[in-house]
């Protein structure tokens, strides 16, 4: 799953991605709303997630780095830093985080979802330090064409689909935790956006 319309296996339809999108939402969200304390993940990623491509079913994986909010807490304190490096929320460095971080670093895997780029800072070039960097650059300035991987561009998706998905992903990667949204809202807006393109 790491190269996204790349590789041995068929390479993703938008209508895929978007599936395996909103199942990963789905699981975020039970972990951090419907057990008795929220679950963050923190090892959010691509990598992170086993893709079945025959039924397009995605299941969130290794829970190494998960932790619990403890009791009558809002948020969790760390000593060690650990995450991965491109999908970390700014707060995780300063050793306090909540839900928040999970929101971060699936809106991370939304970008590159919906450009076909890895996170990782060693393919992105100096100018473009962040796949979140070079998608808010591109939409600033150049538009979606160049953010789009091509496998999806092919598929003649709506123009506003695409640019509300992106919104969403931006949404999700804000620097503040606070004005990130919460992932159950970012699970239906998801569905309603899957849902207004059949």
């Amino acid at each position: 799953m790491s190269d996204i319309g790349k590789g041995k296996a068929e390479p993703l339809t938008w209508k895929s991605r978007k599936k395996i999108a909103i199942d990963i939402a789905n699981v975020v969200a039970y972990l951090h709303t419907a057990l008795p304390r929220p679950v963050i993940h923190r090892g959010l990623s691509l990598v992170s997630m086993v893709i079945d491509t025959n039924s397009v079913v995605a299941k969130l994986a290794d829970f190494s780095l998960s932790v619990t909010i403890p009791e009558g807490k809002s948020h969790v304190e760390v000593d060690k830093i650990t995450g991965i490096t491109g999908y970390m929320a700014p707060e995780i460095f300063e050793h306090i985080f909540n839900e928040k971080a999970d929101v971060y670093s699936f809106g991370i895997v939304l970008l590159e979802l919906v450009s076909g780029r890895k996170s990782d800072p060693l393919e992105l070039s100096v100018e473009e330090a962040t796949l979140k960097e070079f998608v808010l650059d591109h939409v600033e300035n150049i538009g979606l064409n160049e953010i789009v991987d091509k496998i999806v561009s092919n598929e003649g998706i709506n123009h506003e689909e695409l640019t509300s998905f992106i919104k969403i992903a931006l949404h999700c990667t804000k620097e503040n935790p606070e004005e990130r949204p919460m992932i159950t809202d970012v699970a239906k807006q998801l569905r309603q956006l899957d849902n207004a393109s059949k």
